[in-house]
């Protein structure tokens, strides 16, 4: 009965510790705590900020423009949350420069959903 207890309880160990990629670069995610993304420049995540401002825009009928992505985190749920923070200009307004934050859902399908958008401070 305990190597059945150490058994599951090395299982549920294993299962909560998951290790994805970020490009080249490596690190491990563990279910429910957010990790730092190491490679911004990582295709996924600008796959990510592209749809959360343009999901953003049609819902607000703005023009926000990605300037760059300063900070990023995962979570792994039901699917993995993409938090990102970036800045953006308003339309073709260059000194119009704000910060934003954006957590983007996937799915085991690969669909998104913004589950939040907001501007934050610059500090």
């Amino acid at each position: 009965m305990k190597s059945i207890l150490f058994l599951i309880s090395l299982l549920v160990a294993a299962a909560a510790t998951a290790t994805a990629t970020d490009g080249d670069s490596r690190r491990e995610l563990i279910d429910g705590g957010w990790q730092p993304i190491k490679n911004l420049n990582d295709s996924i995540v600008g796959e990510i900020v592209k749809f959360a401002l343009d999901e953003y825009n049609n819902k607000t009928h703005l023009n926000l423009n990605l300037v760059n992505v300063t900070r990023g985190e995962t979570q792994i749920v039901a699917g993995i949350n993409y938090r990102l923070v970036f800045f953006a200009t308003f339309g073709s307004d260059s000194y119009r420069l704000g910060k934003y934050e954006a957590t983007v859902w996937v799915n085991e399908e690969g669909q998104k959903k913004l589950t939040s958008f907001r501007r934050r401070f610059i500090a």
